[in-house]
């Protein structure tokens, strides 16, 4: 979790890469609408991948690359998976973070909690691509559960591409060099929109 929290800060995608499974997931608050297309097609590593490439390096279609990124985890609770899975190689991380993110004119924060579900090398999927670059101690994240939608209500969702539509359309709206336009959105949000 600390290498993840080094990685967005960082903005470094060649570390952030080599964090998860062949089989990882992420899962979308169930009230937040940008994971309404993944509810069916399910979040992989392919997708964050694609989304945290645009985020730390070349931007999207629609948003501009970070300039600048302040994730923090604060304490991580470790606990059991409350699964039959073995706990000696499986494990749940909580945690709250706080992640703000300046890309633009924009500064975009989120807030809350998330779950981490990890898994030890020698039970894990591990991807071809990152196999020379991790050793027999490392964890890697298999799922994501992200619990940081704002109010706890699901408007969140389109917000972030909408207000930024709409800033974007209009010049009285529109943040110059000195204005920057704050958006506060779950980290879902964040992911689709960069994907």
């Amino acid at each position: 979790m600390r290498l993840l929290e080094w990685a967005y800060t960082r903005r470094d995608f060649q570390v952030y890469r080599t964090l998860f499974t062949e089989d990882y997931r992420f899962y979308f608050d169930v009230n937040d609408s940008a994971g309404n297309q993944y509810r069916q097609q399910p979040w992989i590593r392919d997708y964050e991948l694609e989304s945290a490439q645009h985020l730390f390096e070349g931007g999207s279609a629609t948003e501009p690359p970070a300039s600048s990124i302040d994730l923090t985890e604060n304490s991580l609770f470790v606990s059991d998976t409350g699964d039959t899975l073995d706990q000696t190689t499986h494990r749940l991380v909580s945690t709250s973070v706080v992640l703000n993110i300046r890309a633009g004119g924009q500064s975009i924060q989120v807030q809350g909690n998330v779950d981490y579900f990890v898994v030890l090398y020698g039970a894990a999927k591990i991807p071809a691509d990152i196999l020379s670059r991790v050793s027999e101690t490392d964890w890697f994240i298999y799922g994501w559960v992200d619990r940081t939608l704002p109010g706890g209500s699901g408007l969140v969702a389109d917000a972030m591409r909408t207000m930024l539509a709409q800033s974007r359309a209009s010049p009285a709206v529109a943040p110059d060099a000195t204005q920057t336009l704050s958006i506060t959105a779950s980290w879902g949000a964040v992911k689709a929109g960069y994907r």
